[in-house]
């Protein structure tokens, strides 16, 4: 279950933190075009998961500086 979604709009990403404690990278694009070409299968994935966090659930993201660096916290 997703607890927390945070966007970048120059780079059109997004990401998510769960309660599975993955925080993933999303691309909007891929969303787009699937939503254009009308597409029965999944037209989107993720583009990078970052599995790291141990104990708990993450509870905060946010795309950090100019390149967009991805930062997850968890309680």
């Amino acid at each position: 279950m997703i607890k927390i979604i945070s966007g970048h709009e120059e780079s059109r990403l997004f990401v998510t933190g769960s309660r599975d404690r993955t925080a993933m990278i999303w691309s909007l694009d891929s969303i787009h075009q699937g939503l254009e070409g009308r597409h029965e299968e999944s037209f989107s994935s993720c583009l990078f998961a970052y599995r790291g966090h141990r104990r708990a659930a993450v509870t905060d993201v946010c795309f950090a500086g100019v390149g967009g660096r991805m930062i997850a916290s968890s309680d």
